[in-house]
């Protein structure tokens, strides 16, 4: 999933709320009823009876529900996923800053006009 629910509306604080529901006993709870909704649409697609009249418009139609089911659920889920690691990045970041990764500098060159420090010139 390129782009995720709420990528560029909710804060960092908004952030944090949202990742302390997965740290709530009913947050798997909630993903097992969002799994067992989309198993239930599936089934229904599966249980429909081929020599029935309509049968070609009755399926697309269950189809199309369940596929909407399922994309909404795993969006949903892999949203609240992807703002809880943006959120325990950035309080990592707050909380020691040397944390964050920077590349290391592969060439220092002296400047015209800046002392050489003491342990250098000895």
């Amino acid at each position: 999933m390129a782009d995720f629910l709420g990528e560029k509306t909710l804060t960092v604080d908004e952030r944090v709320e949202l990742a302390q529901l997965t740290n709530q006993p009913g947050w798997n709870i909630l993903v097992r009823l969002l799994s067992e909704s989309c198993r239930n649409a599936t089934e229904a697609c599966i249980r429909l009876d081929p020599v029935e009249e309509g049968y070609e418009r009755k399926v697309a139609a269950l189809q199309a529900h369940a596929r909407t089911l399922n994309k909404f659920s795993n969006d949903l889920i892999q949203s609240v996923k992807a703002h809880r690691k943006i959120a325990m990045d950035r309080l990592k970041e707050q909380e020691n800053p040397s944390l964050v990764y920077e590349p290391p500098k592969r060439f220092q060159m002296v400047v015209p006009g800046n002392p050489i420090p003491e342990k250098e010139q000895q």
